[in-house]
């Protein structure tokens, strides 16, 4: 079925760019949906097939290493502006690691439980999640090394003893 919303220049362009910087980092399209944006919401981005919310455009951004606000700067007629900041392969190798797989665990959750959420509410839970998240594993984190130094510091002592 044919969608009622008809793609501005903008849109194109903004496609366009899409697929120019997919090709520029040698990604998928799955690589890039991993990143943070659902492969629908991304194809229609491309297409310029529904309208774009805030959130959307800030997940663009975000996913093809842009700097904040550049998708609507796109839509206005600029030019985005490239992040210098970690490749997707450091991302892949954070997301490997444990703590990496439990924090993506967490955020897929908080995507499927909140999707009647307005972008704001999102927002905010996503907020309070990542604060408490920091907190607690830092708290954690003290708590393992306080550990960890106590266990090498009794192995140290019965190596004296011994």
């Amino acid at each position: 079925m044919a969608s009622p919303y008809a793609p501005s220049p903008e849109r194109l362009r903004l496609g366009r760019l899409i697929d120019q910087r997919k090709r520029r980092k040698s990604w998928t399209w799955t690589e890039i949906a991993a990143r943070g944006i659902p492969l629908e919401t991304l194809r229609r981005a491309r297409l310029g097939t529904a309208p774009l919310t805030k959130e959307t455009l800030e997940r663009l951004d975000h996913t093809l290493q842009w700097e904040p606000g550049s998708a609507q700067t796109v839509l206005n007629g600029g030019n985005p502006v490239p992040l210098e900041g970690p490749t997707v392969e450091q991302e892949q190798r954070v997301l490997s690691t444990p703590l990496g797989e439990a924090a993506y665990t967490v955020i897929r959750e908080i995507e499927e439980d909140s999707e009647d959420l307005d972008p704001e509410e999102r927002e905010e839970l996503e907020a309070a999640l990542a604060e408490r998240l920091r907190t607690e594993m830092t708290l954690f984190a003290n708590m393992k090394r306080a550990e960890l130094e106590r266990r090498r510091g009794r192995r140290a002592r019965s190596g004296d003893e011994g």
